[in-house]
């Protein structure tokens, strides 16, 4: 006698249409974002990908601003990635955390700036999910920022790069 228990799978295709939606339909196999991030967050680790070195990279711009390349992030299974670099400008006499938020509840990524601790950063609830970049320091006096008051933190336990949690090489 076979028996069995059924347990969460897929993607599966959908056998019949349950339900439209704005037009779409809606199977009775649908599954949301958070099932397919549990599926590759099995596969991809939390992180920057590390291409070039430069994704995500927190560097000086002139005067009292820094610019943030383009890059791509995971964190949980969800995917942050810019095209085009964002530009931030400081204050002196503060400390700035760069960071990346993944949020699930606002269904958005963005790269953002904290000051001075604002914003308890970093993150990583169940709606929440936040990559710290780097730090910059700023004394009361500065006119510049050099990339010597940047401490990026990319490799850091903040934030990682990414990598694959199956190796290439093992067997199926």
């Amino acid at each position: 006698m076979l028996k069995h228990q059924a347990i969460s799978g897929g993607p599966f295709d959908s056998r019949s249409v349950v339900q439209i939606m704005n037009g779409f339909p809606r199977g009775d196999k649908a599954v949301d974002a958070a099932f397919l991030a549990s599926m590759i967050s099995s596969l991809i680790g939390d992180g920057v990908v590390n291409t070039n070195g430069y994704d995500f990279y927190v560097r000086p711009d002139t005067g009292l601003a820094v610019r943030v390349s383009p890059g791509t992030a995971w964190s949980g299974g969800y995917m942050a990635k810019s095209s085009s670099e964002v530009k931030f400008d400081l204050a002196p006499g503060h400390t700035y955390t760069v960071f990346i938020r993944i949020n699930m509840a606002a269904s958005e990524a963005s790269v953002m700036l904290s000051a001075d601790g604002e914003g308890d950063v970093p993150q990583k609830n169940s709606s929440v999910r936040d990559l710290v970049l780097a730090e910059i320091r700023l004394s009361s006096s500065a006119e510049s920022v050099s990339a010597e008051m940047i401490t990026d933190k990319r490799s850091t336990g903040l934030c990682g790069y990414v990598s694959a949690r199956i190796p290439s090489s093992a067997a199926v």
